[in-house]
């Protein structure tokens, strides 16, 4: 990918500022930077004051990284002006305007990757491995716990929950994490559920605790909890075989298989979570500069959002 191309960064929260350094760190300098809060973007950073009329014409590639509910209707608009797109997860709150803007991307032949960051995680494709091998035994069902206190890790996000609402709702925003990584790991999910709890604690216009119940094409039953409230962060998956468990740690960084007698560790990483919003990034790169499908594109996008919405909406 030519260095030299002009990217823009839509929406510059803690995920933007993210891509706007790794893309600067892999040597990509022609980056600006558009947010409707101007305080956010900071002093030496090229700032666009309107992504309105034909602002946008200039830019090879944009990333979209405001909130979900503007997800779409920014991206049709940085499609139309000819933009290859790389979209926050999840692709939206609704898979209202999808369609369109997968049609626009199409007929403009325009690579669109819907961003899936755990994907490129070492440690999961370690875990993949040890499931394909079938070295540590058939998996018969698997258990997440993601949790982290919102107020703590993501305030600006929480603030907006509180006040409107806002788009990044627990279910949807960890959710697509989980759809993604389980169904990497285990294969489709054919059927799903969700329960929230009743206990409120942040006061938020929203879930602070869900557990999903997921069923894959091949009979395995995986089941989540993930909330916004717990003090001690965590994130872990573990998949029971016949054999014991295999359990990865993002956390620890580590895969382990573990059963009545030994403790074996498979993967242990130097706890560097930015290397696999890195690799991501390189392989978005990549697929733009030889017009390739990247891991999610907006049909990937898509499916999560309206698995993760139907599920929400049986509450």
């Amino acid at each position: 990918m030519d260095k030299k191309c002009n990217i823009i960064i839509i929406g510059f929260g803690s995920i933007g500022k993210r891509h706007y350094q790794n893309l600067r760190t892999l040597g990509y300098h022609n980056v600006s930077v558009y947010d409707i809060d101007t305080k956010t973007v900071g002093a030496g950073i090229r700032a666009l004051t309107s992504i309105g009329g034909n602002a946008l014409k200039q830019f090879d590639i944009a990333f979209v990284c405001n909130p979900s509910n503007l997800h779409v209707r920014t991206a049709l608009r940085c499609a139309k002006a000819g933009c290859h797109l790389f979209i926050e997860k999840p692709l939206s709150d609704t898979v209202a305007g999808i369609a369109e803007l997968e049609t626009v991307c199409r007929d403009k032949k325009l690579v669109r990757m819907v961003a899936c960051n755990y994907l490129f995680h070492k440690g999961l494709a370690v875990m993949r491995r040890a499931l394909e091998s079938g070295r540590y035994g058939k998996p018969v069902l698997s258990r997440v716990i993601a949790g982290y206190s919102i107020p703590v890790h993501r305030p600006y996000i929480y603030e907006t929950l509180k006040e409107t609402g806002g788009a990044e709702r627990l279910i949807m925003d960890s959710g697509s994490h989980l759809v993604n990584y389980l169904e990497f790991l285990l294969g489709h999910i054919k059927k799903y559920s969700v329960c929230t709890g009743d206990v409120s604690m942040l006061g938020i216009r929203g879930e602070e605790a869900a557990a999903l119940v997921f069923v894959h094409e091949n009979g395995v039953l995986s089941t989540a909890v993930i909330d916004y409230v717990s003090r001690k962060r965590a994130h872990f998956i573990d998949i029971v075989t016949d054999k014991g468990t295999l359990t990865i740690d993002f956390m620890d960084d580590s895969v382990v298989f573990a059963d009545e007698r030994r403790i074996k560790v498979l993967y242990h990483g130097e706890k560097n979570t930015n290397q696999m919003f890195i690799d991501e990034l390189k392989h978005f790169l990549q697929c733009v500069a030889h017009g390739k499908k990247p891991l999610q594109d907006i049909v990937g996008g898509k499916a999560v959002v309206k698995l993760l919405s139907t599920a929400r909406g049986k509450i």
